[in-house]
This record gives structure tokens, C-alpha cells and sequence, in this order.
């Protein structure tokens, strides 16, 4: 059994739920270490998009190894322009 890796909780937003916002960013995490903060939106994973995944896949990825590495995009609040990032993932238990 493996725990989030990334120090992100988000939410998906209705009526679809294809949209992912950062809800909440732990402290000393890979995420607050990288600048997410929240109310970022989070739009694709290894370069795929948020909306061709369900919530459990996303969950997966945050859980899918120590040192792993993952390509994210993202909209930090407020602006227009998509952010790219190397996230690595660090076990924190």
C-alpha cells in the first residue's frame, strides 16, 4: 500500500469533472518545493490531459514510486499561462 507521494489534495469541479484544482499543498512537500499552491489547476500528467482521466488515475500517479519522476502542467491561480514542471515524487512516511 503506497501513500501520495506529492503533497497535493485537489478536486475535481462539476458537472463533468474533467477540471483538477489544487485544493490543498502540505508543507515541506515535492509540491510546495516546486510552487504549487492552491487553486492552481492542474491540466495534464506525462503530457496526458486531465480530462481522459478518471480521479483513481491521478490518484495512481501521485502513488506510483519514491524518486519517480512526473512531467506536470499546470495554470497556477490567477494566470493564463500553463507552467511546466519535473515533479519528483519523495515518500514522506
Amino acid at each position: 500500500f503506497e501513500y501520495d507521494m506529492s503533497g497535493l489534495e485537489f478536486s475535481t469541479l462539476a458537472p463533468d469533472f474533467k477540471r483538477c484544482i489544487i485544493s490543498r499543498v502540505a508543507p515541506n512537500s515535492p509540491a510546495e518545493w516546486e510552487g504549487i499552491k492552491p487553486g492552481d489547476e492542474l491540466l495534464a500528467i506525462n503530457l496526458k490531459p486531465i480530462e481522459q482521466m478518471s480521479l483513481n488515475e491521478i490518484t495512481e500517479y501521485f502513488k506510483s514510486g519514491d524518486d519517480r519522476n512526473l512531467f506536470l502542467e499546470f495554470i497556477p491561480k490567477g494566470s493564463r499561462e500553463s507552467k511546466k514542471i519535473i515533479f519528483t515524487l519523495k515518500r514522506r512516511i
